[in-house]
């Protein structure tokens, strides 16, 4: 299934998304129609406990059975299931990064991205927009 993401279809779940005992946290995208007071409501009614709500997104983050991201995902509301992300920590000083930078906490290499960005370029642009003016 499309709605299900690529942790929870192969069941590799990192320990960060480890709730205890056999639940894990999942993050659950629901369309943009739905208010995340449905959203809440819709893990209740699945058996799940809530930890957090995001209505900008819309999504909520909520302890569940990994295999009931199957149930989680058939649902009309819903329009992605996957485990939580990596959480972000900042680096500890001398750690050989730059200050203040925002790492991931586990011990598994960030992914690469699959093509490379075009260089950055200094000079100004001699490109007008509906912005500039006379």
């Amino acid at each position: 299934m499309d709605k299900l993401g690529p942790s929870i279809r192969t069941g590799n779940i990192g320990n960060w998304a480890q709730a205890g005992g056999d639940q894990v946290l999942l993050s659950i995208q629901v369309h943009p129609d739905v208010t995340i007071l449905e959203a809440e409501a819709l893990v209740a009614r699945l058996g799940g406990t809530l930890v957090d709500s995001v209505p900008t997104v819309p999504s909520v983050t909520a302890v569940f059975h990994p295999d009931r991201a199957l149930a989680i995902a058939q649902e009309n509301a819903v329009q992605y299931v996957e485990v939580v992300d990596l959480p972000l920590e900042p680096q500890k000083e001398g750690s050989g990064g730059s200050a203040g930078a925002v790492v991931p906490s586990a011990a598994e290499p960030p992914a690469q991205p699959t093509e490379s960005a075009a260089p950055a370029t200094t000079e100004p642009s001699s490109a007008t927009s509906e912005c500039d003016l006379p």
